[in-house]
């Protein structure tokens, strides 16, 4: 009788762990949809890319993102460190990163998904079309508005002085050279006159653009 009882307890061992790897089986992590936020910059802007991804262990790690840039081909990559025991409940995970300094050229842009640095799949979010930049000056203007940021060198404001006919709440963003972006935001013109607080800015030189729609400012400045 012990012995029989012994059998079936293996036995119940057995099925419980036969369950619960097929169970984790059958949860899994994959890529499954992205987004970019441009389909063309040059060389002196910033795109954001987003992999969404589905998990199906919410107890699982969803790591830090990861970003691979080759000639032709930006991946962002997804990745998971897995657990034996699996809660089932399902979670999204987006996986958020901002690529620049890239060089010209066209890329493809893919999302990957990895658990436990093994590759799972990989989907094509879309392309990006990478142009040469001018940092003197206008690189995109289809109104070809005049335009104007001083002084240059710049302590703790830039003035920005456009087209008087320009109006409203435009994008800025402040580059290094290294391509890291330190400051981004709103900056609203009016009458194409606006100020840029830069006094959280580190002295030393940047690409500063202001940008609306297909107005684009973009300039060298030096801060110091």
């Amino acid at each position: 009788m012990k012995t029989i009882t012994t059998i079936f307890s293996s036995l119940f061992f057995v099925a419980c762990l036969l369950f619960s790897t097929s169970n984790l089986q059958a949860q899994t992590f994959r890529a499954e949809n992205g987004t970019q936020s441009l389909t063309s910059i040059d060389s002196c802007s910033s795109i954001s890319v987003t992999l969404n991804t589905y998990l199906g262990c919410i107890n699982w790690q969803v790591d830090a993102v990861q970003l691979v840039v080759t000639p032709g081909s930006i991946d962002v990559q997804g990745h998971v460190t897995s657990s034996f025991i699996c809660a089932g409940a399902i979670s999204w995970p987006a996986y958020t990163t901002s690529v620049s300094n890239l060089s010209p050229g066209s890329y493809t842009v893919y999302g990957s998904a990895y658990t436990d640095l093994t590759f799972v799949n990989q989907i094509t979010i879309g392309t990006l079309m990478v142009s040469s930049c001018n940092t003197t000056g206008i690189t995109e203007n289809a109104n070809s508005n005049s335009f104007e940021f001083f002084p240059n060198p710049a302590n703790d404001v830039l003035n920005i002085q456009a087209d008087k006919s320009l109006n409203g709440n435009f994008e800025y963003e402040v580059m290094d050279l290294k391509g890291s972006i330190v400051s981004k935001g709103l900056i609203e013109l009016n009458s194409g006159s606006a100020s840029l607080d830069l006094s959280n800015i580190t002295a030393g030189n940047y690409i500063v653009t202001v940008q609306k729609n297909s107005t684009v400012f973009r300039q060298k400045v030096s801060v110091q």
